[in-house]
């Protein structure tokens, strides 16, 4: 955890321009898997953190549909679910909400939409992490989906989102969250996971895609910050040997050094050492606990 913790050296610095107090912060994230790992990692400090009340979503326009659906309304009800083999799963959701049973699905739907509202309210940041601007459309509505459930592709044209379609996401975000909560600082950076191993062609330029429209959006709200994690990882980083096996996800190496980044920018070093000194109490005190039990 300490690594997690070093202080940066690259020659790529992120200074949002404020500092969080990390004792009474809560932090809100959606987005990519990044944007439940820096959570996981702050949660283990005692930092107050709550993500992806859709699950994990990787392409704006389906952010930017959850993010307002969660603070907005309406409630999720019984029409959105639809029945395939055997689970009935939402365009909206991942498949972490499928379920057999259909008001448990939409029940664990809109608790999850609720706290993450409530949550919201009082959070002093949200972090937002889209990986890619390719999506999958349904033909019958033209809806955007969020996952395709392993559904027939026939069912779906697949598609370059415009940086026009991704900017407007972008803002529809920024300006849902400001205006829910205008206390809350928001921080947004393009997921280094890579989301099209098998053509690295359209990897590249979805992220470019969607890179060109974030930087864009941020730049017109002040409460936003970009944040280089996907520079990190092509600029500094730059070798495979920081990948895991499937070469598309950060190693936990990789994930620490550009997590540390983030922490140092939002944190400061003083804040970041409290949250040293938070980490080394609790797992003392689970030591603790572990001894005792035994």
């Amino acid at each position: 955890m300490t690594a997690f913790f070093e202080i940066p050296k690259s020659e790529i610095q992120f200074d949002p321009g404020f500092r969080l107090d990390p004792d009474r912060t809560l932090v809100a994230s959606m987005g990519s898997c990044f944007s439940e790992r820096f959570p996981q990692l702050l949660s283990e400090t005692g930092v107050k953190c709550l993500a992806n009340p859709c699950g994990i979503i990787y392409n704006p326009v389906s952010l930017a549909d959850a993010v307002s659906r969660s603070l907005n309304g309406p409630a999720w009800t019984e029409e959105d679910f639809f029945l395939f083999n055997g689970l009935w799963h939402s365009w909206d959701h991942h498949g972490s909400f499928s379920s057999p049973d259909r008001q448990e699905a939409v029940s664990k739907a809109e608790k999850a939409r609720a706290e993450f509202g409530e949550f919201l309210k009082k959070a002093g940041l949200f972090l937002l992490t889209p990986a890619t601007a390719v999506v999958f459309r349904l033909r019958d509505t033209g809806k955007v989906t969020a996952n395709c459930h392993k559904l027939p592709g026939t069912l779906f044209q697949r598609e370059l989102l415009t940086m026009e379609e991704c900017l407007e996401s972008f803002r529809r975000i920024f300006r849902d969250v400001t205006k829910y909560n205008p206390s809350c600082r928001i921080v947004a950076g393009v997921s280094p996971v890579r989301h099209h191993p098998g053509d690295p062609l359209l990897n590249s330029r979805s992220k470019a895609v969607v890179n060109i429209a974030l930087r864009q959006a941020a730049e017109e709200f002040s409460c936003v910050s970009y944040f280089p994690g996907l520079e990190y990882m092509n600029d500094v980083l730059r070798d495979y040997r920081f990948y895991r096996e499937d070469l598309c996800h950060p190693s936990e190496t990789a994930e620490k050094f550009i997590l540390s980044r983030l922490a140092f920018g939002l944190f400061g070093e003083n804040g970041v050492q409290r949250l040293i000194e938070a980490y080394q109490t609790e797992r003392t005190r689970c030591h603790r606990e572990i001894r005792e039990e035994r």
